[in-house]
């Protein structure tokens, strides 16, 4: 691409392409959280207990 012999116009399209591209390729490149639970196997809750732990499972 010859910078001397592109408009303006033509200039200013390729420099937009150019951030979206960017901007795009970025977003994807973000790694992604994961959530994790650790499990705990037969333990026994009291009733108040075992009510929070209802509580917050259904809010995810």
């Amino acid at each position: 691409m010859d910078l001397t012999k592109l408009s303006l116009d033509e200039l200013i399209e390729s420099l937009m392409t150019h951030e979206i591209t960017m901007k795009k390729q970025e977003l994807e490149d973000k790694p992604k959280k994961n959530l994790a639970f650790k499990t705990v196997h037969h333990v026994e809750y009291d009733d108040e207990v075992e009510k929070d732990i209802a509580l917050i499972t259904r809010q995810f």
